[in-house]
């Protein structure tokens, strides 16, 4: 009895090394705004040096992602652009802790080069994209002003990065969209122009700790931390 006793504890000492290792490698998830994802993408070499496991991470509208987070998606990690999701999230009691990363301000893209008129004009969702909605603010002020082009058709994507594929892609002459994917694509200084700030509520863009696992927090770290600095501010953010 003694000794099936010890193989049955040493069994299970063998199955809960593995169960701690299996968890030590569990990829980081990180669920971004569109318009970080020009940052998502470059910093998987600093958070694998820093917090020693790999980074996964989605893109889309904050919120869609937000719906993806209330319906139980296993995310460790939110970055969401506006102020509306941290605190749908926050209510729901899904947030452990919230940090600034910055902002990203709103330009107006145009392949071929700014001009007066365009016959279509693409921007986010406003109700489940910040930048949509802080497109349409600007759009109202825009309006009549000279040196802005005036009224054009309006085409819609899901997050702010499809509004500004529709005009990368030729599918639209304009779009509104966050300087952090006009950056991104490398476009030149002619083809966009900021908007200015006063004309629309500002976008912060807040990471929101969903999982409290040790690594969840070190990629918080990550996020605040000054290493990310240059990437931010190459990606057209600014630091609160």
């Amino acid at each position: 009895m003694k000794v099936c006793l010890a193989l049955l504890l040493a069994g299970a000492a063998i199955l809960g090394g593995c169960g701690r290792k299996d968890a030590a490698v569990q990829p980081l998830r990180l669920a971004a705004a569109s318009s970080f994802r020009p940052v998502a993408e470059q910093i998987g070499a600093l958070v694998q040096h820093e917090c020693g496991v790999p980074l996964q991470f989605s893109s889309g509208s904050s919120g869609s992602l937000a719906v993806q987070v209330l319906h139980g998606a296993p995310y460790d990690v939110l970055i969401a652009a506006g102020e509306d999701v941290p605190e749908r999230l926050a209510r729901a009691r899904r947030v452990h802790a919230s940090a600034s990363i910055g902002q990203s301000p709103l330009v107006l893209y145009a392949p071929a080069g700014i001009a007066r008129h365009w016959d279509v004009l693409a921007l986010a969702r406003p109700r489940v994209a910040p930048y949509g909605a802080a497109a349409k603010q600007a759009l109202v002020h825009m309006a009549g002003r000279p040196g802005w082009p005036g009224p054009a058709r309006r085409v819609y994507g899901q997050s702010a990065a499809q509004a500004f594929s529709l005009a990368a892609s030729g599918a639209a002459q304009a779009a509104l969209a966050p300087l952090s994917l006009v950056r991104a694509a490398g476009a030149d200084p002619a083809q966009w122009r900021a908007i200015p700030a006063d004309w629309y509520k500002q976008v912060p863009t807040r990471a929101l700790l969903l999982n409290a696992r040790p690594a969840a927090r070190c990629l918080m770290d990550v996020l605040q931390g000054r290493a990310l600095d240059p990437v931010l501010h190459q990606a057209g953010y600014q630091r609160p």
